[in-house]
């Protein structure tokens, strides 16, 4: 019995000795003044279906987060209208942490920045907004590795879409940034009536933007350059003879220049039927 305690008081000692914790102060980059309510995370490495340790700042910024087991974690913050924007090391970004076992880590700083603003339209060719395309600002910093992972492993991207005015508004940590449009498909209705549908590249606004914390950057417009694309014409024919008027507003899709579909409902007794284009012009670019 006597032996059973020994060996249990030795592994109690040895799991004390590898307790580690974090301490520190969240506060605002631009004031230095404490923020409470922040709400700090470890994540642990490899960042997929694992326990993410954390704790909220008090009123005074301070927080504590314990026990955490020895190992390598990813830092984040949140804070309502802030980014966390960590301390740079040796000229880098980056919010990784590695705790040996039984470290005790005091004074952590968790500097947060009020969001810079990104704000403009997107117009099509001939000047007219789109709404529904995505722009996304990405940060063109090459030290800035921090907001790159926070992107790709949170899923934090500055990414919105236009509303009906082609306006957009992205709220991102203050930082250098290209803004680019997704690329998008739309139908267009031409001026003699007929409608079309229309490609548009990914397109980049000009230039990098500079966001700065608290600060909007207005009028980064872009206009989308269009995507070359192919018109065909011709005729549609069946050799179950077919009137026009049965197949003229019939679904079909163009593959290796056969149409295939099924038969209008008076033709459907008699089985499936292949549909050809014949006098094909030359496609072209539009």
């Amino acid at each position: 019995m006597r032996a059973m305690l020994l060996v249990l008081l030795f592994f109690l000692g040895a799991l004390a000795q590898e307790r580690c914790s974090l301490r520190g102060l969240a506060f605002d980059s631009a004031t230095r003044q404490p923020l409470g309510g922040v709400h700090i995370r470890l994540i642990p490495s490899p960042f997929f279906g694992v326990q993410a340790y954390g704790a909220l700042s008090d009123e005074s910024g301070h927080f504590s987060i314990v026990p955490i087991p020895p190992g390598s974690y990813f830092v984040d913050a949140e804070y309502p209208g802030f980014s966390y924007v960590p301390v740079p090391k040796n000229g880098r970004t980056m919010p990784t942490l590695v705790i040996q076992a039984g470290q005790q880590l005091d004074d952590f700083p968790i500097q947060m920045a009020a969001h810079a603003i990104i704000s403009g339209r997107v117009f099509d060719a001939r000047g007219e907004p789109l709404d529904w395309v995505y722009v996304e600002a990405a940060s063109t910093s090459p030290n800035d590795v921090g907001l790159r992972l926070r992107q790709d492993l949170l899923h934090h991207a500055n990414m919105v879409p236009t509303n009906e005015s082609g306006e957009y508004r992205l709220a991102v940590q203050p930082g250098k940034y290209l803004v680019q449009a997704s690329q998008t498909s739309r139908d267009d209705i031409l001026p003699d009536g007929t409608l079309e549908v229309v490609f548009y590249n990914r397109t980049a606004h000009p230039g990098t933007v500079e966001a700065h914390a608290g600060q909007e950057s207005a009028g980064i417009d872009i206009r989308m350059s269009r995507r070359p694309a192919l018109r065909m014409a011709g005729v549609v024919t069946s050799s179950a003879g077919w009137r026009p008027d049965d197949t003229r507003s019939m679904p079909w899709t163009l593959g290796s220049g056969d149409c295939s579909t099924p038969p209008p409902s008076s033709a459907i007794s008699k089985g499936p039927r292949v549909l050809k284009l014949a006098k094909v012009r030359t496609p072209r670019a539009i």
